[in-house]
C-alpha cells in the first residue's frame, strides 16, 4: 500500500518526464508495485496513464475545441496510446461532424478569458484590501501645490505632441577641438569673443546650406523644403524654454551670429522677446555643456524635423596626447530624413567643427 502511495506521488511530480519516457514509466511502476498492493494502485495510477495517453497537441487540442469532441471517444493510434491529429480527422469524417457555429465557439472562449480575469480581479482586490495592505493617506504627506504657467501648458503640450506623433531617431558622434580651441583663443586675442555655441550654429547653418535635404519640415503628411537657413537656439529661462531663431544663419559672420545670440539670450532673460524672433527655424541647437552633461538626446519642436544636442567638453586620448572633444546627437524626424542622410550630415557639422577654418568666418 505505502509502494502504490509511492509510485502515485512520484508519478503526479513528474508526469511531464514520465510522459515523454514511457520506458522510464515501466521501471518505475516495476519497482515500486508488487502483487500485494496491485489492487491498490490499479486505480490512481491507471488514471493517470490515462492522463499520459490522452495529452494531445495544439493541432489536436484545436480540432476538438472546434468540432465539440471528448477525446474518449477517439481511438488512439500514435505511440503510446498517444491521440494524433489523423486519429482526430478521422473520428470527423466516421462521423460526418460538423464544426460548432462561430458565435457558439466566440461565446466559450469569451466565457473563458472572462472567468480568468474575475479570479484575477478577485485575488487583486482581496490583496489590495488586505490588512497587510494599509491604503495610503494622502493627509499624512506633505506638498505644495504648484500653478502651472500658460507657458508651462504650451511647453508640456508640444513635448508630449512631439513624442506621440513624430518618431525620433538618433545619431551620435564627437569631435576634436584642438582647432577650434586654439581659432576661439586668436579671435579672442583680436577682440573677438565667440563661444563654442556659436560655432555649433555657424556649423550647422553651413551643413544645412550645402545638404539642402536635411533643411526641411514635416508638415501635413508632406515635406517641406525650406528656402532659408534659420537656426533656433533652446535657451532657459525661468518661465520655461524658449527657442529664438537666428535668421539665416548661413550668410551671418561668426561675430554677427555672437552678437545675435546674445541679444537674443538679453530679451528672453528679462521676457521682452519678441513672437516674430520666436518663428520655427530649420534646426534647433540645444547645448547643455555649461551645466557638465556629457551627452543627451533633445526631443524634436515640430515642424522642424532636427534637434542638435551638445554636450560638455572632454578630456580624450588621441594620438598619443590629451585633446578636447565634444560630444553631440542628432535627433531627426523618421518620415523626412533617412538613416544615412542624418549620419552624412553629421559628419559634414563635425569636419567643419574639427576645421572651422572651413565655414568661411
Amino acid at each position: 500500500m505505502a509502494n502504490a502511495r509511492a509510485f502515485v506521488t512520484v508519478l503526479k511530480s513528474n508526469l511531464t518526464f514520465y510522459q515523454r519516457c514511457p520506458r522510464r514509466f515501466r521501471i518505475l511502476q516495476n519497482s515500486l508495485i508488487d502483487d500485494n498492493c496491485a489492487t491498490h494502485y490499479s486505480t490512481s495510477a491507471l488514471k493517470l496513464k490515462s492522463e499520459i495517453s490522452r495529452s494531445v497537441g495544439p493541432s489536436v487540442r484545436l480540432l476538438l475545441t472546434l468540432y465539440d469532441i471528448d477525446p474518449a471517444s477517439v481511438t488512439a493510434s500514435g505511440p503510446h496510446h498517444r491521440l494524433l491529429k489523423g486519429d482526430v480527422l478521422q473520428h470527423i469524417a466516421d462521423n460526418k461532424l460538423e464544426p460548432k457555429p462561430f458565435q457558439a465557439l466566440a461565446r466559450q472562449v469569451t466565457t473563458d478569458v472572462v472567468k480568468k480575469d474575475l479570479a484575477v480581479a478577485d485575488v487583486v482586490t482581496k490583496s489590495i484590501s488586505s490588512p497587510t495592505a494599509p491604503p495610503l493617506v494622502l493627509d499624512d504627506i506633505e506638498y505644495i501645490d504648484s500653478e502651472i504657467t500658460s507657458m508651462r501648458k504650451a511647453i508640456a503640450q508640444r513635448v508630449s505632441q512631439s513624442k506621440l506623433n513624430v518618431p525620433h531617431l538618433y545619431a551620435s558622434t564627437e569631435c576634436l577641438m584642438v582647432k577650434l580651441k586654439d581659432l576661439q583663443q586668436s579671435l579672442a586675442e583680436h577682440g573677438i569673443q565667440v563661444s563654442i555655441n556659436d560655432f555649433i550654429i555657424k556649423a550647422c547653418a553651413t551643413a544645412l546650406q550645402r545638404m539642402p535635404n536635411i533643411n526641411c519640415s514635416w508638415i501635413e503628411g508632406e515635406i517641406i523644403a525650406l528656402n532659408s537657413v534659420d537656426i533656433s537656439v533652446a535657451m532657459a529661462t525661468d518661465s520655461g524654454l524658449l527657442m529664438p531663431v537666428v535668421p539665416e544663419a548661413n550668410t551671418k559672420s561668426l561675430e554677427e551670429i555672437s552678437r545675435i545670440t546674445k541679444e537674443l539670450g538679453l530679451h528672453a532673460e528679462d521676457g521682452t522677446l519678441q513672437s516674430s524672433k520666436m518663428s520655427s527655424g530649420s534646426l534647433t541647437v540645444s547645448n547643455l555643456g555649461m551645466y557638465g552633461v556629457k551627452e543627451f538626446t533633445a526631443v524634436i519642436d515640430p515642424p522642424q524635423a532636427t534637434i542638435l544636442s551638445v554636450g560638455c567638453e572632454q578630456a580624450s586620448l588621441h594620438e598619443g596626447s590629451i585633446v578636447p572633444v565634444l560630444n553631440f546627437s542628432l535627433t531627426y524626424d523618421g518620415r523626412a530624413i533617412e538613416a544615412d542622410q542624418a549620419v552624412q550630415f553629421l559628419s559634414v557639422v563635425k569636419r567643419l567643427l574639427e576645421n572651422p577654418i572651413e565655414m568661411g568666418l
